[in-house]
């Protein structure tokens, strides 16, 4: 058995001596393998949120989501240009030694690209060391509530994006880990989700009018908000769309307001995290550590919302 098979368990061999050994012979024959009953060796990381709830279109986060996923979490650059991939502990936590001892004592390191951990590809880039989010400012990790964060800044325009064509279902579900730094003048942006163009995309809009978050399903007639100060603070947010029956979860807070919503999305196909694409002043304000998307809703969501509450303690 392979010694990374995820169903390591414990062993003990017998060894079978010949009928008479004396002290210079050696054990020349071994028997059986036996396992020892009720006794499991695996340690560390054993499946994660989407093993549990599966079929997730796009999954970024700075834990591992899957036991399925064998690459690197993030790949970093160096001011200086230098890049590293980062993978995860024996926990399934982002390798924050690794990438401390890559940064250095005072060194900033940013984020060229959150690697897709569903298996469908949706790598999130950004080639611009100017636009690229941090995650080490000066030799210190950012974070958030004791957790690892990529730090989005709206003055310097940070966002990453995939070109390729990732909403394609009729519904579709944001789970999200994420705290708002300010509310922008003109509303920002956290994500911009298009598929082919303006009719069929959506988005996760930051109103500074409302003091809400919103999800929206672009020339679609529904869009459910959390409008409350609570957007502004650090929240696990499960959002469903489905017709007729859209909720929100902001923490322990589920929300069904629903109403018209008749805006478009961009032109071209274009997953853009931290901003608008087509507006250079509504870009994100604040910190993310999980998204995950579904092209379809979803049904257990208070599931998704403990999960996410288990690991990062939000409430």
């Amino acid at each position: 058995m392979p010694i990374n098979s995820p169903d390591i368990f414990c062993y003990s061999i017998v060894v079978e001596p010949e009928a008479s050994i004396a002290s210079n012979d050696k054990f020349d024959a071994i028997g059986d393998i036996v396992p020892i009953a009720g006794v499991n060796c695996k340690t560390g990381f054993q499946s994660g949120i989407l093993d549990e709830f599966p079929g997730a279109s796009a999954g970024f986060s700075l834990r591992r989501l899957t036991k399925n996923y064998l690459g690197p979490c993030i790949k970093v650059q160096k001011q200086g240009g230098s890049t590293l991939d980062i993978g995860f502990d024996q926990d399934g936590n982002l390798d924050t030694a690794s990438m401390l001892t890559f940064a250095g004592a005072t060194g900033t390191l940013d984020i060229d690209t959150w690697y897709d951990q569903s298996g469908n590809g949706y790598n999130l880039t950004q080639p611009e060391l100017s636009k690229q989010p941090a995650i080490v400012l000066g030799g210190k990790l950012q974070l958030a509530n004791g957790k690892p964060c990529v730090d989005f800044n709206d003055s310097g325009q940070n966002h990453l994006l995939n070109t390729g064509e990732l909403m394609t279902g009729a519904g579709m579900c944001h789970v999200l880990q994420t705290r708002c730094e300010s509310f922008i003048a003109s509303g920002g942006f956290m994500f911009i989700v298009d598929q082919s163009g303006p009719d069929f995309g959506g988005a996760v809009h930051i109103n500074d009018s409302e003091t809400q978050i919103s999800f929206a399903r672009f020339n679609s007639q529904f869009v459910a908000n959390n409008s409350s100060a609570s957007a502004l603070n650090y929240s696990t947010v499960v959002s469903n769309f489905v017709s007729g029956g859209s909720s929100i979860r902001v923490n322990d807070t589920v929300s069904t307001d629903s109403e018209t919503f008749s805006g478009s999305g961009n032109t071209g196909e274009t997953f853009f995290m931290g901003g608008d694409s087509n507006t250079a002043n509504r870009f994100f304000d604040g910190i993310i550590q999980e998204y995950i998307y579904y092209n379809e809703p979803q049904t257990d969501l208070d599931g998704l919302r403990d999960n996410l509450n288990a690991y990062y303690n939000t409430f």
